[in-house]
Order: C-alpha cells, then structure tokens, then sequence
C-alpha cells in the first residue's frame, strides 16, 4: 500500500515537472531588439555580436569542438532594474534567448 501511494506521489510529481517546462518553453523568447538590429534564433554568434555589440560577460559552458556552448550577456538598458539579456549559443548558432532580472 504504502508503495502504491509513493509511486502515484511521485508521478504525480513528474507530471507537474513536464508541465511547468512545458509552459516555460511556451513563453520562450524569439528574438530581441538591439541596437544595431534585431538577434533571432539560429543566427551567428558574430552576427549577434555585430548587431548587439560588445557583452558585458562571456562565458564558455562546454568546450567540446563538436558542440561548444557559450552565454554572451547584455544589459540593454542604463537602468540596473532592467533584466538582463543572457544569448546561449551552441556550435556558433543561438539557441536560447533568456531574460534575467
């Protein structure tokens, strides 16, 4: 009995997991205006470095040739509340576009 209860617990558990993500990457960001243009999904490290300029960080996450991953970081605004714009590319191409308050 008590087993029963802790595996229906915990898929319950998982189910809520995979909707919470779910809705996360349904509010995922597509695109965000910089000042020399607009940074889309897909496009080239350089090109959103050309269009957004300098990041006020950089981080390398993984440094495998095959699948490097790296975050460039912006603040767009002189405004310190203003989140932050964090680009995640992997092998050259953005993939993720967060804001971080």
């Amino acid at each position: 009995m008590l087993r029963t209860k802790k595996s229906i617990l915990t898929a319950i558990f998982l189910g809520l997991i995979m909707a919470a993500t779910t809705l996360v990457h349904a509010a995922e960001i597509k695109a965000v205006r910089c000042s020399g243009g607009v940074a889309k999904l897909a496009m080239d490290k350089f090109d959103v470095i050309e269009r957004c300029g300098t990041p006020m960080a950089q981080e390398i996450i993984s440094a495998e040739i095959e699948r490097r991953v790296e975050r460039l970081v912006y603040r767009f605004s002189i405004d310190k509340s203003e989140p932050l714009t964090i680009f995640t590319f992997e092998a050259g191409k953005l993939t993720l576009i967060e804001k971080n308050p």
